[in-house]
């Protein structure tokens, strides 16, 4: 396919210049729409007579339709959005990107979206749009799916979409306990809001993230919240976020003694409760109530996410645990990824 189109740039250059900027203007509608021709022309650096143009011919051929509110896709030009999708992947690098990250993962699937989440929204989106599309099509009726919190994981369950089968019996469950005050991201919101959106049943897990290691085994003998925990330890399929340790450890609102262990033995990532150095290893474990690095050792599918530049150290440093499943990551991590491997010989 790359030989391909390298002979298409040779032969018809122009041509292919106006289907990047007519994919791009397609991408740029659906991740905000409804949108405006002008707001369109300067997110994309484009003059807005080309965009009249471009638009013009979309409505013409049922792709867009256009308001005083502004534009959207119809389902054709969601469909065809798609459908591009694969040879724009091939177009900006995007493949190959992903068969150069194959030996340092090891894993399943390996999906690189455009953009850097450190200062795009629209990489976000991508993000979770990939995310969820992945994890719709690994879910069944028999699925007990455990989710964690955080900005993430909240752009993965908007891009949830309803699903034409009966998924009476799946369950979706939070991962840990709450994280944080902002209770739009934490994951119980986010559970009920995905199981209501799929149409299955959901459980709580309604307590809070850092709790004493005395409480924690204090409120694991109600028999309510050991319920809980025996389905969390029962979930086939987690989809979690990935985060830099001094971040997470501040979100966490971890003690100082905690933080000054933290940064005596190095932490770089953060990932369901676990802190991890730069070679992998757990230097600091929160011992919180839900799911554990031990049972992604069963038959677990894990679904990492995480985005932006900054995250690039502590993806790497957690990648063994997702051998036996998912990451989707996007372009800019993705590439500080390749180089930071290069120099840790990994």
């Amino acid at each position: 396919m790359v030989r391909k189109i390298e002979l298409l740039y040779k032969i018809i250059p122009k041509e292919m210049d106006i289907l990047k900027r007519r994919y791009y203007i397609l991408k740029a509608i659906y991740a905000v729409q409804p949108i405006g021709r002008r707001m369109i022309a300067a997110k994309l650096n484009i003059g807005e007579k080309i965009v009249r143009s471009d638009i013009e011919f979309f409505r013409e051929e049922g792709y867009v339709n256009v308001s005083t509110s502004g534009m959207i896709l119809t389902e054709a030009g969601v469909n065809l959005l798609d459908q591009l999708k694969e040879l724009m992947n091939e177009l900006e690098g995007i493949k190959r990107l992903q068969e150069e990250l194959k030996p340092i993962f090891q894993c399943q699937n390996i999906i690189v979206v455009s953009g850097n989440a450190d200062d795009e929204l629209e990489a976000m989106g991508n993000i979770g749009r990939s995310a969820a599309k992945l994890l719709q099509s690994l879910i069944t009726n028999d699925s007990i799916v455990a989710i964690t919190g955080g900005n993430t994981m909240k752009s993965v369950v908007k891009h949830i979409h309803s699903k034409n089968e009966p998924l009476d019996r799946m369950l979706v469950v939070p991962a840990r306990g709450s994280l944080g005050n902002n209770v739009e991201t934490q994951a119980n919101t986010l559970v009920e809001e995905m199981a209501k959106k799929i149409g299955c049943q959901y459980k709580l897990l309604n307590l809070p993230d850092n709790l004493s290691e005395k409480a924690i085994i204090s409120v694991s003998k109600d028999p309510k919240i050991s319920q809980i925990i025996e389905c969390i330890k029962k979930a086939n399929i987690i989809v979690f976020g990935i985060g830099n340790a001094g971040k997470m450890a501040y979100r966490r609102d971890l003690n100082k003694t905690v933080i000054d262990v933290l940064t005596k033995r190095k932490a770089v990532a953060e990932a369901l409760g676990y802190y991890f150095n730069k070679q992998g290893q757990i230097v600091y474990d929160s011992k919180t109530i839900g799911f554990h690095l031990d049972e992604l050792k069963k038959n677990v599918h894990p679904i990492a996410v995480a985005g932006g530049e900054s995250k690039a150290l502590a993806v790497l440093s957690v990648r063994h645990f997702i051998q036996n499943g998912s990451i989707i990551l996007d372009e800019a991590c993705a590439r500080k990824i390749l180089v930071l491997s290069k120099e840790l010989n990994l």
